[in-house]
């Protein structure tokens, strides 16, 4: 085993199979209705394991993060982030230009958002509040456009007379990215950076969604499927990643490590790039495909909270830091 794969078992149990059966991690605290969550969850890894060998591919390393997420391993190595202008295109519009390739050490990621069930027991252990329960509103996405909702936040995703029921399992939203980065610390783990977020979600074919080349709205929670808000972690399989990573194409946004600058020999833009914006990937729930690309960028100020951005952690044997 490498010197990292030892390293990682000090501080993960990797227990995919067993624990479908056995639910939560013992001394965890998790309730019955959370075990369970937990349960679905391994039964997808173990699924896309299987998967994975009936395609001739050798089955992802999986781990268990202490916050009970399961995680994949992404081997170290180089990979074609962002992408080529199109003919016509501006290169001072294009976030995502000019393709370039970048070398990523081995790290391991989330395989679904972190959820609220997640996300309700690092508040509790912490003893955190996050920014929009201190600020006392948050924007929500409803009927088409983003409205201000006095007590909106990760408790009350629509507001006032909304709760988590049912929702243990659909991913955290109303946080902002010192909140994340806050759950991230709690868990011994951090956020990808946005090279290591890119890479779980295409691989190193530079396949433009998670699944390949071919839009397909039965893969993932977009706007042509019409479901009218996020969905429960995993809920399409077939939208995987190569590494199993499970909704990098659409249900919520995703918060990034890193501010928003320019790719190497891409063109500047003072307004945008430097220490202000923090990147968030994905797209979400509302948005067309053409939005959930796998390359695209967006980005939001870091105190920013709203009811389509969450988040996913990743672990490595490289320290790497907040810019």
């Amino acid at each position: 085993m490498a010197d990292i794969g030892k390293k990682v078992f000090a501080r993960f149990v990797p227990e995919a199979l067993r624990s479908c059966a056995d639910g939560a991690p013992a001394g965890t605290g998790t309730s019955r209705g959370e075990g369970r969550h937990v349960r679905i969850g391994s039964l997808i890894v173990v699924l896309l394991l299987v998967a994975s060998v009936a395609h001739g591919q050798a089955p992802p390393g999986v781990m268990r993060g202490l916050d009970g997420a399961m995680m994949a391993r992404v081997d170290g190595g180089g990979f074609q982030m962002g992408r080529d202008l199109l003919p016509g295109e501006r290169a001072d519009l294009m976030l995502e230009a000019p393709r370039h390739v970048v070398d990523v050490p081995t790290f391991f990621v989330d395989l679904t958002e972190v959820t609220n069930g997640q996300f309700a027991r690092f508040v509790k252990e912490a003893d955190y509040t996050t920014q929009a329960e201190n600020d006392g509103t948050s924007s929500v996405w409803r009927g088409g456009e983003w409205v201000e909702v006095k007590g909106a936040d990760w408790m009350h995703p629509e507001g006032p007379g909304s709760s988590l029921d049912r929702r243990m399992n659909v991913p955290v939203v109303h946080v902002s990215y010192n909140d994340a980065l806050a759950y991230a610390k709690w868990c011994k783990k951090r956020l990808p950076t946005e090279a290591e977020w890119e890479k779980a979600a295409r691989g190193t074919d530079a396949r433009i969604w998670p699944w390949g080349n071919q839009p397909d709205p039965s893969r993932a929670d977009c706007k042509e499927r019409g479901i009218p808000s996020a969905m429960p972690v995993g809920s399409f399989p077939a939208g995987a990643s190569p590494y199993g990573c499970l909704d990098m194409a659409g249900n919520v946004r995703e918060w990034t490590l890193d501010y928003l600058n320019a790719y190497p020999g891409g063109a500047p833009q003072p307004e945008l790039y430097g220490k202000r914006y923090r990147v968030v990937r994905g797209g979400a729930w509302p948005q067309s495909l053409a939005d959930q690309r796998s390359y695209r960028r967006e980005f939001r100020l870091p105190k920013h909270h709203e009811s389509l951005t969450g988040f996913r952690c990743v672990w490595s044997e490289t320290t790497v830091k907040a810019p």
